[in-house]
């Protein structure tokens, strides 16, 4: 439903698009710019669904802040769900429509090319002209062709070559053609048929603008009687629908050059239109998290960051603040409450999600906001776990308990390999050959000697990962068959 979600969005930014144009560019005589216009417009729509609402930038930089080791939270990639049956009605229908859409392209281009071999080919400077012995079909051009009728050749054939030879020239068949492609895909969209009118109108325009004697061209266009039109992809010379829209541009003023800010505008509104588009997925993305029965948030919030304000928050102090039982009981509370969630499984993301916190004087937690996210879900679920500390014991200057801010890195991570969310217990109390290896900044530590990870400072803990089974064996040989705790160490 992605691709379906992707396809609509680019429709929207295509009617917007064809409706700013209809109502601030179309009776502009910058006919180059009116091309180009049409053209990026149609391109453009395919990359705008991309565009991402900016995440809030963070408050303080990192550096000056004391981080936590960045905590890990990884989950199987989700099982690909099975096709309901209105999910393949759907896509049977779309992939009918877009078959039946390349059929009929490819019919047009073949009549084109039966037409093109009925003629009389005599190869010209800037492409092939084709001599038709009859007058059944009106005088068209198309790619590098252009195809005269026997009347047009008899009565017309200077002005309609020098017509046809303009659409050669500025390649106006490559417009029609690129329309054409995107009808395969986008077959359902009636706007495509809108953008192919105005760019074939825009076409004649800018051919039209060569006619050496604007009167007598436009009594020329009055008076032409032309033969049956070949197939949309053609610039054929005479169409009566334009007549009447070709005169009146003949003899229309030059706009004016300050119109040109006009465009400007028109990119500005594009670009507000997608923005605003990005930002309601986003805030649709943003689903509220609901907090388990088993976390119980401690204090008022409201009261806490209320009672923060005005006072001093340091960010190094002589003793930081603990957690209650150490880092080893954050990390473990962190693994039994984090959860992935299942948007953000079901979408496949990944990412960092910085959270900022301050631990008061009293060791209750306020000021948790998320610096940095990745949203569906995961910034809600980092943000909630850190509300629902239980009180530290808060850190201390000069033996005095004060506040400090404190940054947590959460990692969610979708693989497939063993890793664990939470830290494991002190390896001292697990006997000799049970052991699991640790191995600090690459270096394996003895696995006789004391809990090596109790001996490193968490200061100094940078981040931890734990490999077990066959990932663990993979990467450490049998000296991996207990599992493995690789530690990596901030620099210092």
């Amino acid at each position: 439903m992605e691709l379906l979600l992707y396809l609509g969005k680019v429709s929207l930014y295509w009617i917007v698009s064809w409706g700013l144009y209809r109502l601030l560019l179309s009776r502009h005589t910058f006919f180059v710019w009116n091309r180009a216009y049409l053209l990026l417009s149609l391109l453009g729509a395919l990359l705008l669904p991309f565009i991402q609402y900016p995440q809030q930038v963070p408050g303080l930089p990192e550096v000056y802040l004391s981080t936590l080791p960045t905590f890990e939270v990884t989950q199987l990639p989700p099982s690909p769900p099975g096709i309901s049956p209105w999910t393949l009605l759907i896509w049977t229908l779309y992939a009918c429509g877009a078959a039946r859409a390349a059929i009929r392209l490819g019919r047009q281009w073949q009549k084109i090319g039966q037409i093109m071999g009925q003629g009389e080919k005599i190869e010209l400077d800037q492409g092939n002209l084709i001599l038709l012995n009859h007058s059944h079909i009106g005088s068209f051009s198309f790619l590098n062709s252009i195809v005269i009728n026997q009347n047009d050749y008899v009565h017309h054939f200077e002005p309609i070559l020098r017509h046809e030879t303009v659409h050669l020239q500025q390649r106006h068949s490559l417009d029609i053609l690129l329309v054409e492609a995107l009808r395969i895909v986008f077959w359902f969209n009636p706007i495509l048929l809108l953008y192919k009118r105005e760019l074939q109108i825009v076409h004649e325009f800018l051919a039209d603008k060569d006619a050496q004697n604007r009167q007598h061209y436009a009594h020329f266009l009055l008076s032409y009687v032309a033969g049956q039109r070949v197939t949309g992809l053609t610039n054929t010379f005479f169409q009566s629908s334009q007549i009447k829209t070709r005169i009146t541009m003949l003899y229309k003023k030059p706009t004016s050059a300050w119109m040109l800010s006009s465009y400007v505008v028109v990119m500005l509104g594009l670009g507000s239109v997608a923005l605003t588009v990005a930002g309601c997925q986003q805030t649709s993305d943003q689903k509220e998290a609901t907090l388990p029965e088993s976390i119980k948030v401690e204090g008022d919030q409201e009261r806490i960051d209320a009672s923060l304000e005005g006072k001093k928050i340091f960010a190094v102090v002589e003793q930081q603040p603990e957690f209650p039982g150490g880092q080893e009981k954050l990390f473990q509370f962190l693994g039994d409450n984090l959860k992935y969630p299942e948007e953000a499984t079901r979408a496949n993301i990944e990412g960092k999600v910085v959270v900022s916190f301050v631990v008061t004087e009293t060791g209750e937690i306020g000021q948790a906001k998320v610096q940095k996210g990745i949203g569906h879900g995961c910034d809600e679920e980092a943000l909630r776990v850190v509300k629902a500390f239980p009180k530290w014991t808060p850190g201390a200057q000069d033996g005095q308990a004060i506040n400090v801010r404190y940054v947590l890195p959460i990692n969610f991570q979708l693989n497939t390999s063993h890793k664990t969310t939470t830290q494991p217990q002190a390896i001292e109390n697990l006997p000799a050959d049970k052991r699991p290896m640790v191995v600090i900044d690459g270096q394996k530590q003895d696995p006789t000697g004391p809990d090596p990870i109790k001996t490193l400072p968490p200061s100094r803990i940078a981040s931890i990962n734990v490999l077990k089974g066959p990932k663990a064996q993979e990467a450490y040989g049998a000296e991996g068959a207990n599992g493995v705790i690789e530690i990596k160490t901030k620099a210092e």
